[in-house]
């Protein structure tokens, strides 16, 4: 007598789940709490920013000599300045002109990462090791190690006759 296995019928309702190495990714990412929130936190940060002009109860700007150097009350929340700008409201417009300045900063690293990789693939030979050895020598330069005060070079950094 031979066993017989049912056959199991994919349900035509239920949507199959595809595993890719992105699903893989973000599967594992969920998982750590720590990434999680540091994620939503930036996602509220983005938001906060970009909403600024309809969150901001005062604008950016406004001078109110009469509320100078006031500490957060309910009409500004984290207090006033020295010439009595909402400083609520300063934070939120500075997070949209820190968020253009990373972007800007993002897009000339991968105009400048496209175009050298672009110029090494097609070349290639001599032109490739060059562009890499000069890369790999900015990279290197940019690292940990190259600079006193960082921790890997700590011990060296213990002379007396260090002048910082």
């Amino acid at each position: 007598m031979t066993a017989t296995l049912p056959l199991q019928i994919a349900d035509p309702l239920r949507p199959q789940r595809i595993d890719t190495p992105q699903s893989r990714a973000w599967h594992r990412f969920r998982r750590h709490r720590l990434g999680s929130l540091g994620l939503v936190l930036l996602l509220l940060m983005v938001f906060l920013a970009l909403a600024a002009p309809w969150i901001a109860p005062w604008q950016p700007h406004q001078i109110d000599l009469l509320n100078r150097n006031q500490p957060p009350s309910s009409a500004h929340w984290l207090g006033t300045d020295e010439i009595g700008r909402d400083t609520f409201s300063r934070l939120l417009y500075a997070g949209r002109i820190s968020l253009s300045v990373g972007l800007v900063a993002v897009g000339i690293s991968v105009a400048i990462g496209v175009s050298l990789g672009a110029v090494s693939g097609y070349y290639g030979g001599r032109v490739d090791s060059f562009i890499i050895s000069r890369c790999r020598y900015d990279i290197q330069a940019a690292g940990p190690g190259r600079w006193p005060h960082t921790s890997t070079n700590l011990a060296a950094t213990q002379s007396p006759y260090l002048v910082a």
